[in-house]
């Protein structure tokens, strides 16, 4: 082919490439499992700002009604990724060989912060019968299900007799400080996906990082929970904060003594080791 035969080649390619551009690489798809809360906050970010995107990660939320509901399709591969919080159930999936990890922190109790206040009835409150935490002893609380993390921060209330009831979490020094919820992965997900599963992550602490710097109060973080919550920016902006770590980094400790007192109480049969339910490696 001569010189000038090549440029012409070389011309109708480029022509042809402008008229009819390549197709884009197709973005990664993470099917996640959605709780709406507001603990959620770093994920709703990082989806409106577009962190997810600029990775190359498309996220498609899955609502479910509970986190228990969650966990069979987050072990059978159907979810990449679940949120919600530890429980008993969760310790005795994995104890039954269900395969899945938690990998990152999606909220905790700290002083100043809040994630799961006690409502009084109104007319308790009125009347003077409630005035303090003492108040509460002997008064019927609801609960959501038995072996869930409320069922522990009631009982180490309890346990340093302040009364069987409690407002704040800060109020008790045990659990002032406290795992809460946690982001977790599908085994499936993890190994054969491991660089969208850190890509993830990172996008992630991308929108906590931006929650922590801005807080609840600011319109537009309070905007994108209110689009994705479906609530007014006004009751938004009036919630207590929850508290999110800013490397996304859970507490195993307290993942650990959640997982004692399910067994002491019988509702976890076999306790297993921690490195069987968190691995930390994508956020590194």
């Amino acid at each position: 082919m001569t010189t000038r035969a090549r440029r012409w080649a070389g011309l109708a390619v480029l022509a042809f490439a402008l008229v009819y551009p390549l197709p884009a690489l197709a973005a990664d798809v993470v099917k996640m499992g959605e709780l709406p809360s507001i603990s959620n906050v770093g994920l709703y970010i990082a989806i409106d700002k577009g962190y997810f995107q600029a990775r190359g990660i498309t996220v498609e939320i899955e609502p479910f009604a509970s986190g228990a509901k969650m966990v069979p399709a987050l072990a059978t591969g159907q979810l990449d990724v679940a949120i919600g919080t530890p429980s008993a159930g969760l310790y005795n999936a994995i104890a039954g060989g269900m395969d899945f990890k938690i990998v990152a922190d999606k909220g905790q109790t700290r002083p100043g912060y809040n994630f799961t206040p006690l409502v009084v009835r109104k007319d308790l409150v009125d009347s003077g019968r409630v005035k303090s935490i003492k108040d509460l002893k002997g008064l019927k609380i609801a609960s959501g299900a038995k072996g869930i993390n409320f069922d522990y921060m009631l009982a180490k209330a309890e346990q340093q007799k302040v009364g069987v009831r409690l407002f704040l979490p800060e109020q008790t020094p045990a659990i002032s400080t406290f795992q809460v919820a946690v982001i977790m992965y599908a085994a499936k997900f993890m190994k054969e996906r491991p660089k969208v599963a850190r890509e993830f992550l990172q996008a992630y602490v991308q929108g906590v990082k931006l929650y922590n710097q801005r807080g609840l109060k600011d319109p537009e973080v309070a905007g994108m929970i209110s689009r994705h919550m479906k609530l007014p920016v006004e009751t938004i902006q009036a919630t207590f904060p929850p508290y999110v770590d800013g490397s996304a980094r859970p507490r195993v400790q307290d993942l650990a003594a959640m997982q004692d007192w399910f067994h002491q109480m019988g509702w976890v049969k076999e306790k297993v080791p921690m490195e069987q339910v968190v691995d930390l490696t994508f956020l590194e």
